[in-house]
Order: C-alpha cells, then structure tokens, then sequence
C-alpha cells in the first residue's frame, strides 16, 4: 500500500468512522480548550492531564512494554472513574446535579473496572493478548499494511480511548458538573431514566450470560469427550431461547445495547445542559459554542456504535463464535446483531458466518485464545 493509504489507516478512528468524523474528531480539543467558559476550560484541562497521566502508567507503558493492549481494558474503566471524580471535586456546579451525574458515571466506570480488575488479575495473559485485539492486528497486516507500524498504531488506538475520556465521553460530565443551575431540566430527567434504562438492560443481560455458561458448565461434565462438540450451545438460540435467556433471543448482543442505551442516557443529559447553557456559561453563549457542544454529543453514540459493532465489540468476538460454535450462524440468521428491534438506517449483520462472510471488513485468519476473553465478555465493555 502507498504512504498516504498508511497515514490514513494509522489516523483512523474506530473501524468505520469516516475521515470527516475523524478530522472533527481530531480538532475538538483545540476548540474545548478554546471555549471562554474559565470554570469548564478549568475543568476540561484538569480531567485531560489526570486522564493522560493515568493511561501513561496503566495502558501505554505496559502496550510498550509487554506489546499487549489488553491493559486498556484497565485503563478506559479507570479513566471514567477519574472523570467522574474530577467533575465532583473541581466542577463548581450545582451540587445536587453534580454528585447525580457524576455519581452514576461512578457506578459505569466502576463496576467495569472491578470485574476487569479481580478477574485478569495477575494480569499476565497467559494465552496472548485478548482475541479482539488478535483480531484489530490480524485486519491490519491483511489489508496490506506494514506489521511494522503495528505497535506505533496499538498505541494510538488505545489512546483513543484517553481521548474519549478527555472529550467525546467527558463532554456531557463536564458540562453537567460546570451547571450551577439550581433545578433539574425535564431533558435531564429523561437522560437520567434513559441511563437507568440502559444499565439495568446491560447488567441483566450479563446475568443471563452468566447462568447460561454455569449451565455450559455443567453440561460439559456430563458427557463423553467425544460427544463436547454437542455442549457448544448458543445463548439466545434453541435450547438456550427459554424465559431465562430473553434478553439474547432479542438480539445477540445485549449487554453491549445496553451500554449503548447508557451512553445514549449521558448524552441526552449533556443536551439538557447545552438547552440551558444560556443561564449560567458564562463567555460561552455564542452560537458557535452551540454547535461545537451540539457535535461533541452527537459523536457520543456514533462512535460507541462504531466501537461495540465493528471496532473492539461484535464483529471480533463473533469471528471467534462462528467457528466454535455450530449453530452460531443459525442464530446469526434469525436474530439482529444490536437492536433488539427493526432499527433504520444500519445494518443488522443477519448473514450467517458475519464477519467472516465479509470480505471486506472481515478476516479469516485463526486466532489464539485467550483465557481472559471469557470473563472479559462478562464485565467490561467489549465482548
């Protein structure tokens, strides 16, 4: 490949972003620092340098080190508890909104990072790097770029995810923690109940997910080695379809919808906050603010699409079931990749053996499993 496909594969954001979202990705930084709002400047500039420094020591120096990016599984989670700590000490909002919102980014963060922290530890990676990882490396040399530069782009891949922290995802905390307005917008409230919404979808579909790999569990014991091949069940797909597993007979990614939802939540809050900006950003009344905050939040879910569809989510870790699992295509067939309803405008990926059926975006290169990737599909953000 020539030296301008190599830039723009190394520039690139996500899987399918394109290369105006990446530009305007790429220059929000500069126009955040940039708003003449001091208290939300302040606060911006504060959360991008704790965020930087807590990436360099916990995902970049070991990337470098150990050449595994799994550690961002680590870092991102983190990154958003340090988001939210930093919107409650240094925002100087209203201090009921601040600690709600702040609160449950918390409780997001939180609970990813714990599970992603208990059980990977000691964090060495026995069987590689996590298969989604495998998979992001594998894309690359197979669509003709240098293995060489791998390591340059695992690096700015993962600091993405800092970057995320410090604007994309940062955006509606820190406008929610800089809001010094004494009341709660309607347009907040429907971005809190949405988040409710979406954590409680997420978390009882990694419930069913467990119970579904206890039942795995036990029914492998119970048969001949000869016969495991029949204990490769499929979550949502006959006989795993009953009451117990609803959630991922809707869809065969639900905790992933969920998170989706969740992001969805904060970004409606973040518009509640840009409705009223008016009242209380001072300096940062002008209409350009209006449309810098207004395409800030609505890369929010684009990019987490993108992320739990074909970047780090879906697409790797089906790659890894359509091989493993006889039926997977069957269930592939029949139910919708994301949305738990007809939803316009994407694509649903209901062609049996996705991604690998994909020549385009697909690879059919084996990958070596990890024993993390299991309890990585259960607690942190990726599958």
């Amino acid at each position: 490949m020539s030296t301008i496909d190599h830039i723009k594969a190394f520039l690139q954001i996500g899987a399918r972003i394109s290369p105006l979202e990446c530009l305007v990705a790429y220059s929000l930084p500069f126009f955040f620092y940039t708003i003449p709002a001091v208290a939300f400047q302040e606060l911006f500039v504060i959360n991008a340098i704790s965020q930087i420094i807590e990436f360099t020591f916990l995902v970049q120096l070991p990337l470098f080190v150990t050449g595994k990016m799994a550690y961002v599984d680590l870092g991102w989670p983190l990154g958003l508890v340090l988001l939210g700590i930093n919107g409650i000490i240094y925002g100087n909002g209203w201090y009921i909104r601040r600690y709600l919102v702040c609160g449950i980014l918390l409780l997001h963060g939180g609970r990813m990072f714990f599970g992603a922290a208990v059980l990977f530890f000691p964090y060495n990676f026995k069987g590689g790097d996590l298969s989604r990882y495998q998979y992001a490396k594998q894309k690359w040399v197979n669509e003709g770029l240098s293995v060489q530069l791998w390591p340059f782009k695992a690096q700015l891949d993962t600091l993405t995810q800092c970057y995320a922290n410090c604007v994309v995802l940062a955006c509606p905390i820190l406008l929610a923690a800089s809001n010094h307005t004494e009341h709660i917008h309607p347009v907040e409230v429907l971005g809190l109940s949405v988040w409710c919404l979406g954590w409680l979808i997420e978390n009882m579909a990694d419930l069913q997910k467990l119970d579904f790999l206890m039942s795995l569990s036990k029914a492998k014991k119970q048969v001949k080695e000869t016969d495991k091949n029949d204990t490769f069940g499929v979550l949502g797909y006959p006989p795993y379809n009953t009451r117990a597993y609803w959630l991922w007979t809707k869809c065969r990614h639900p905790n992933y919808f969920g998170e989706l939802v969740s992001w969805v939540g904060f970004t409606v809050i973040g518009f509640g906050q840009v409705i009223t900006k008016d009242t209380w950003l001072q300096g940062g009344n002008g209409f350009g603010v209006t449309i810098l905050l207004c395409t800030t939040l609505a890369l929010l879910p684009r990019f987490f699409y993108d992320c739990l569809v074909y970047w780090t989510g879906s697409a790797p870790a089906e790659q890894q079931s359509v091989r493993k699992r006889p039926n997977y295509a069957k269930y592939q067939e029949s139910t919708r990749v994301l949305f738990p309803f007809p939803f316009p405008f994407v694509e649903h990926h209901q062609t049996p053996r996705w991604p690998i059926a994909d020549a385009k975006h697909g690879s059919d290169l084996p990958l070596k499993p990890s024993t993390n990737d299991l309890v990585s599909n259960l607690l942190t953000k990726i599958n």
